[in-house]
């Protein structure tokens, strides 16, 4: 399973053979096995099915701050799961997707043999407890975290995830494929009214603004994603005339400097001081005009590709007291107009991070 993106999902799932009288079960169309989940105080907001029955997943939201996403589902690829190999398999994932966190297996010490929990603690804060369940080539995940802004109750999270079970023994009713049948078609009926969406602004939850995004045709978008448990919203594009690559980014400022230089020097140190710091030469940093009367703060560098061949980086800055915005722009270095393209691509950077508020 994939980690919490934009429209993506994570799960998981609790598990004892006990049902409570208020769990209601959530199974796929023609594999044994459900997630009963006790909703009392939720509300489901969406429910989701793949083709071929291969998963099913629920999203629910309490009266306040707590949200539950459960999903169970196939692994082809891996006939022999259990507890652990699902949580392994899924944490592969978040790590891959989602930077930097600390882990803490079994938080609660209540896991066993057939359950494995972890809880994930980002560095704004937040914090993110799964718990998960799997036999043969099923696994169940249910994840619950707090809305943006909010802060995860660890000891509600504990029991509210103690309230869910995983029955592997379950086996599907006509009344359950017919639920699937009708969630997957309701997908499909949505996806075909909806236009195509281009987004228009890179935005945080933290704070005011965010970086308006390239509309022209031959900004191709790569990637759409947020790191650090959706704090870090980020954007690739591929100018498909030049083959310059454009990323932009938005983080949390925590230097305490409200600062284009801060948040640079923040960005560079992590660079340099990682595995590809080794592979950087050529390092200079500056200033450019806003076009507002204000300045970025700029840095560049080559990184070496091979012994003959390397890239050239340039970034530019700016930043208030929450936030910072990036734009990374990137190109093999010794193409023709190699500094033309690269400052072409930097004048897309029009980050607005304190808007004014229209309240009329």
């Amino acid at each position: 399973m994939k980690g919490p993106y934009l429209i993506c999902f994570v799960f998981v799932g609790l598990f004892s053979t006990g049902v409570l009288a208020q769990s209601k079960p959530f199974s796929l169309p023609k594999h044994n096995g459900a997630m009963l989940l006790d909703l009392d105080g939720f509300h489901i907001t969406q429910q989701t099915a793949k083709p071929e029955g291969r998963e099913i997943g629920v999203r629910a939201h309490d009266a306040e701050h707590t949200e539950l996403l459960a999903f169970l589902f196939l692994t082809p690829e891996n006939k022999s799961q259990s507890a652990a190999t699902c949580l392994q398999q899924d944490l592969k994932q978040i790590r891959k997707d989602n930077g930097k966190f600390t882990e803490q297996l079994n938080p609660f010490n209540t896991d066993s043999n057939d359950s494995a929990s972890i809880l994930l603690t980002y560095p704004s804060g937040n914090q993110v407890l799964y718990k998960y369940a799997g036999t043969s080539d099923q696994c169940l995940l249910v994840q619950v975290y707090a809305d943006k802004g909010s802060k995860l109750d660890l000891a509600q999270a504990s029991a509210l995830l103690l309230r869910q079970h995983y029955d592997p023994n379950y086996v599907p009713t006509t009344e359950d494929a017919l639920l699937y049948t009708t969630i997957e078609g309701l997908q499909i009926e949505a996806a075909q009214k909806l236009p195509a969406i281009t987004p228009k602004m890179l935005v945080t939850w933290y704070g005011l603004g965010g970086i308006p995004l390239p509309t022209d045709p031959e900004w191709k978008l790569k990637l759409l994603t947020a790191y650090n448990n959706a704090a870090e919203p980020a954007a690739e594009f591929k100018i498909e005339t030049t083959n310059v690559i454009v990323s932009f980014l938005i983080v949390e400022n925590k230097s305490g400097k409200p600062t284009a230089d801060s948040c640079r020097d923040d960005a560079i140190q992590v660079i340099q001081k990682g595995d590809s710091g080794k592979l950087l030469t050529n390092q200079t940093e500056g200033e450019m005009s806003d076009g507002h009367g204000g300045t970025f703060a700029i840095a560049s560098h080559f990184t070496y590709l091979d012994a003959t061949s390397h890239n050239h980086d340039i970034f530019a800055f700016a930043g208030d007291k929450k936030v910072c915005a990036e734009i990374h722009a990137s190109t093999v270095s010794g193409k023709p107009d190699e500094d033309k393209r690269l400052a072409d691509a930097l004048a897309l950077f029009h980050p607005d991070l304190e808007p004014v508020m229209n309240l009329g």
